[in-house]
């Protein structure tokens, strides 16, 4: 039953409980489930996708995260455009604890701290094996 209310207000944060019940919840939940299911087939996709785009834009891997003149780092252009998963955007922040500085960095009040909420809301129901996901990234990085 947790995972059915999780799986909603991750995919909708303006959800009213009345929009879980019927298809639209049903639907959620089961696009939520699989990505849960295969989370590091995802993560590894999502990599992919964050170090094709670091490469194609001539930037370094801190770049992704890092706010310039107060804008949006591209990390979040990504979990914002659905380019990368929530849950990716998540693991990455436990791994390398962005969040903070984008605080201080970004002087956009709307989308970031709904985001940053959405976050640190969701930590706490998304399971995951920190050290192979630490790898996993590591290794990624090292290829390129």
């Amino acid at each position: 039953m947790v995972d059915y209310f999780v799986s909603n207000f991750v995919n909708n944060s303006n959800l009213w409980v009345g929009d879980i019940i019927g298809s639209t919840g049903d639907e959620s939940y089961k696009e939520w489930s699989k990505r849960i299911e295969s989370l590091h087939y995802y993560y590894e996709q999502d990599i992919d996708y964050i170090l094709e785009r670091m490469i194609a834009n001539d930037i370094e891997f801190d770049d992704i995260f890092t706010s310039h003149d107060g804008q949006h780092p591209p990390i979040i252009k990504m979990v914002l455009s659905k380019k990368i998963s929530v849950e990716t955007f998540v693991i990455l922040e436990d791994i390398l604890s962005f969040a903070k500085r984008l605080d201080k960095d970004i002087m956009e009040t709307v989308l970031w701290p709904k985001l940053h909420d959405r976050m640190i809301r969701y930590k706490p129901f998304l399971k995951f094996d920190t050290p192979r996901f630490k790898i996993t990234l590591r290794k990624k990085v090292k290829e390129i």
